[in-house]
């Protein structure tokens, strides 16, 4: 018996997209096309179908509005595409939803496995509640890197839910940032966001802290305190640095996350709490429950959605736009020149090791920024040192062309800049096409025939050349020998 194709719409208004999706999909799937979501979803009345790639930027009625009405009429999974990858633009796209999320240019080999798992899943297999709400400001994670795209995708799915998060990762790689915007995006984004360093709290006023106390329920205790699950009723309350808490308080804590009740310290009452719970580590707690440094049942009641952020050195391709973020948040605030690195100071910051991640470099730009009297910012500029506390200093490395040129004409630049005018395009191509003519005269030992076959050009050009630059022809045929 032959199976009848899966169906495949796909829903974007360039044309060459849609010929090349056609192309990739046709010999396993039945492809139909729409240019826009509008004809999209009146094609759908009409049309079965078993999934939906769509451009999330069109004219008229946007990507995310159709998939949201594409969920709610016929819970028919939607890959979201865009040439244009924000975290709040992913984080949206997976909070109404979608299957998943490709940024343009992509593999096909990519396209055709992404069908290929929709089209198996059950119809409504991936279905969750969308939710509504006024447009809020978020706080806003930097990066654009696959690692990151992947954060945003597993923080847009489950924000809209009252899931326990465990976000895992090394110091600095922004864990308090996630939280923050996992709970912006929530169905509690209107209530309190509490967050709090567990390594920050002396450990006998933990309990206190945490539960509350009545007036005089023991020395120091001048006043009543709600206590932090309290504070945070109906919202977040961001546990940082869980690994630090001790494991009297781990039992206390795991009976609230089962009972939803919180008894103040000095006090027989009982309150009902309810509150989502958002933790982070940067230890491994597996290792810390095999050592008994933790309870394992906390653990899992913690670990029911776990999320790791991956270090900086691990999405180098992201320090760029982090860096030039942090130039212009600081310059701003300093009230200093907005300074851009030099090739050289930017290669070096990129064979870094970062063990201070996003924190350290963001420590490093705000010196940079208030100490750098030139009017770029030097390899100098950036004084970093490895775990022992040696200055590090970047090995030597290939430039590209562009990065030569650039290195070159950056302080000319400015020193023209200065003057308000210059001559810096016959500087930098005169500089240039010198020493290309050399290094080919050198190879064909002045030998001007062969040179201008080599270069392309005709034997006056070179004889012209060698007097503009004044080559030393002498030196070229001694060279060769």
């Amino acid at each position: 018996m032959t199976l009848t194709p899966k169906s495949v719409l796909i829903v974007d208004d360039e044309k060459n997209i849609q010929i090349v999706m056609r192309r990739a999909l046709d010999a396993q799937f039945r492809v139909h096309v729409a240019s826009n979501a509008a004809e999209a979803l009146t094609m759908l009345e009409n049309t079965p179908v078993d999934l939906v790639f769509m451009d999330i930027n069109m004219p008229g009625m946007s990507g995310l509005e159709a998939l949201e009405k594409i969920h709610a009429l016929y819970g028919i999974p939607v890959i979201i595409m865009t040439a244009r990858t924000s975290m709040q633009s992913v984080i949206d796209a997976m909070k109404l939803s979608a299957y998943d999320f490709v940024t343009k240019p992509f593999e096909i080999s990519q396209i055709r496995e992404l069908a290929s798992q929709a089209t198996s899943l059950q119809v409504g297999a991936f279905l969750r509640e969308s939710t509504d709400g006024a447009p809020r400001r978020f706080e806003k994670i930097i990066g654009s890197s696959m690692a990151m795209r992947e954060v945003f995708k597993l923080i847009g799915k489950v924000a809209p839910t009252r899931v326990t998060v465990l976000i895992e990762g090394e110091s600095g790689t922004g864990k308090e940032l996630v939280a923050r915007v996992i709970h912006q995006n929530s169905l509690c984004a209107d209530k309190p966001f509490i967050p709090v360093n567990l390594a920050a709290i002396p450990r006998e006023l933990m309990e206190s802290e945490f539960f509350g106390h009545e007036k005089g329920s023991f020395t120091g205790a001048t006043d009543q305190r709600m206590g932090l699950f309290r504070e945070a009723q109906g919202g977040t309350l961001f546990l940082d640095e869980l690994g630090h808490m001790p494991l009297d308080l781990q039992a206390k804590l795991l009976r609230v996350l089962q009972e939803g009740e919180v008894s103040p310290v000095g006090s027989s009452r009982i309150y009902h709490v309810d509150v989502r719970i958002i933790a982070a580590t940067n230890r491994n707690l597996l290792e810390m429950v095999k050592k008994n440094l933790f309870r394992e049942d906390l653990y899992y009641r913690l670990n029911v959605f776990s999320l790791r952020l991956p270090p900086l050195r691990e999405r180098m391709e992201d320090l760029k736009e982090i860096l030039d973020y942090f130039i212009y948040r600081y310059s701003q605030e300093y009230r200093v020149p907005q300074k851009q690195p030099t090739p050289e100071a930017l290669a070096k910051l990129r064979q870094y090791e970062w063990p201070g991640n996003v924190r350290e470099l963001e420590n490093v730009v705000r010196r940079a920024l208030l100490l750098s009297n030139l009017p770029y910012l030097t390899p100098e500029d950036f004084p970093l040192t490895d775990g022992d506390g040696v200055p590090f200093n970047a090995p030597e490395s290939s430039q590209t062309l562009h990065q030569m040129i650039r290195s070159t004409a950056l302080p000319y630049l400015h020193q023209m800049m200065d003057h308000g005018t210059g001559n810096l395009h016959e500087l930098i191509i005169g500089s240039a096409e010198k020493s290309l003519y050399e290094i080919v005269l050198e190879y064909t030992g002045g030998n001007q025939v062969s040179a201008a076959s080599i270069l392309g050009v005709n034997r006056n050009t070179v004889r012209k050349k060698i007097q503009d630059y004044d080559i030393n022809m002498g030196m070229c045929r001694r060279k060769k020998e």
